[in-house]
C-alpha cells in the first residue's frame, strides 16, 4: 500500500488554512492539482473533482470531517479496483499551523500500475506548499486589513476628539 505525505508549518491561524482546503469554488484557484470540483466540501457530502495536470481523470469522492481540522476524501476508481484516501490534519502551534497530508492507495491496480505511480510524496509536497502559499498571503492581506481599519478608527477618534 503506497502511502505518500508532506507536511509544513504554515504562518496563519488554522480557521484561515481549513477556509482555503473546504472552499471548493477556489481549489481551482491555486496550485491545488485540481482542474474542476462539482459538489460543496462539507461533512458526509459527495462530490466530484478532476485531476489537474497531463493524467486528468474524475474522481467522485465521500468528504468525512473529525475533530476541529481533519478531513478526508475517499473514493475509488477502475471500476473499485484501486481504493484512495486523502488525509488533510491541522495542528495549531504557538507559532502558526502544521498542515499534514497524507494520501493512500489501496488495491489490485496497483499490482499493474507500480511502475508509474498514480502520485508521489513531490506532487504532496507542491500541495501543501501551495497551501501555505495562499494561507500566508491571506492571513497577511487580513492583519494589513485589520491594521488600516484600527488605524482610521483611532484617527477618526482624534479628530472627533479635536473638534468638540
Amino acid at each position: 500500500m503506497p502511502v505518500f505525505e508532506a507536511r509544513t508549518m504554515i504562518s496563519a491561524e488554522p480557521e484561515i488554512v481549513w477556509d482555503i482546503l473546504t472552499d471548493g469554488g477556489n481549489l481551482t484557484v491555486w496550485n491545488s492539482g485540481i482542474s474542476a470540483v462539482a459538489g460543496q466540501i462539507h461533512d458526509g457530502a459527495k462530490i466530484r473533482i478532476r485531476t489537474g495536470g497531463e493524467r486528468q481523470r474524475d474522481i467522485w469522492l465521500r468528504i468525512r470531517q473529525s475533530q476541529p481540522h481533519t478531513m478526508q476524501w475517499r473514493g475509488s476508481a477502475y471500476l473499485g479496483l484501486l481504493r484512495e484516501t486523502f488525509t488533510v490534519a491541522l495542528t495549531e502551534e504557538p507559532t502558526g499551523t502544521i498542515l499534514l497530508a497524507r494520501h493512500e492507495l489501496r488495491g489490485l491496480v496497483l499490482l499493474v500500475r507500480l511502475q508509474r505511480p498514480l502520485r508521489s510524496t513531490a506532487d504532496m509536497q507542491v500541495f501543501v506548499d501551495a497551501v501555505r502559499y495562499r494561507a500566508e498571503l491571506l492571513a497577511r492581506h487580513a492583519r494589513a486589513l485589520a491594521t488600516r481599519l484600527g488605524g482610521q478608527g483611532a484617527s477618526e477618534r482624534e479628530s472627533a476628539g479635536t473638534r468638540s
